[in-house]
């Protein structure tokens, strides 16, 4: 299969543990003009500030992150980056988690509509005290929603950098090139817990 580019993209990874299983976030950024080691450097210095400083907090403690990582997709033997400095960093709640699996799903919106268009991130460890009959509580939600607002359009903290999704197929096909589209706001569906796991018993 000839190798898909997505140009100027960087898919950035928050590596970590939790409970003993690995687990990461995955972002896509693009950047305004052709990515060099400097910026994306820049890119992982950042958002590992940006995971200390803002995310971390807001994890169970038995998750611990460990790294920021980072590659060019434009090519196939693009750039890489890894930061890792002042981790692995324990997430700062102390209430009991949830299950790893468990997780709430944030709708990420663009400005068109259509399933390539639109995206998922699914937040990294519950706190038991956050969720309420199978909903995460009001007042997690607006948490983590804020959390990765400082990611979003004119609040983006990385110079240079926009958050968006990255649609590698269109009608079951693999697309000659991977289409990126910015990210204009996130949202909570509904407040009910997902599961990262494909199949449940």
């Amino acid at each position: 299969m000839p190798y898909q580019a997505a140009p100027r993209v960087a898919q950035v990874e928050v590596r970590g543990i939790f409970d003993d299983v690995p687990v990461e976030n995955v972002y896509h950024f693009q950047r305004s003009s052709d990515i060099d080691q400097e910026g994306l450097d820049a890119l992982t210095y950042t958002m590992n500030a940006y995971v200390l400083s803002t995310l971390a907090p807001d994890y169970p403690d038995a998750l611990s992150v460990n790294e920021v990582y980072a590659a060019d997709l434009t090519t196939p033997d693009g750039l890489q980056s890894t930061n890792a400095n002042d981790m692995p960093v324990t997430g700062g709640l102390t209430d009991d988690a949830m299950p790893p699996n468990v997780t709430l799903c944030i709708s990420l919106r663009t400005a068109f509509r259509g399933r390539s268009r639109r995206g998922r991130h699914y937040w990294l460890g519950l706190t038991k005290p956050s969720v309420d009959n199978k909903l995460v509580t009001s007042t997690a939600t607006a948490v983590l929603l804020a959390d990765l607002q400082g990611l979003v359009g004119a609040n983006a903290l990385l110079a240079g950098w926009t958050w968006g999704v990255l649609s590698r197929w269109q009608d079951k096909e693999l697309r000659d090139e991977a289409l990126f589209t910015p990210i204009t706001a996130i949202t909570v569906v509904d407040r009910r817990v997902d599961s990262q796991r494909g199949r449940l018993k």
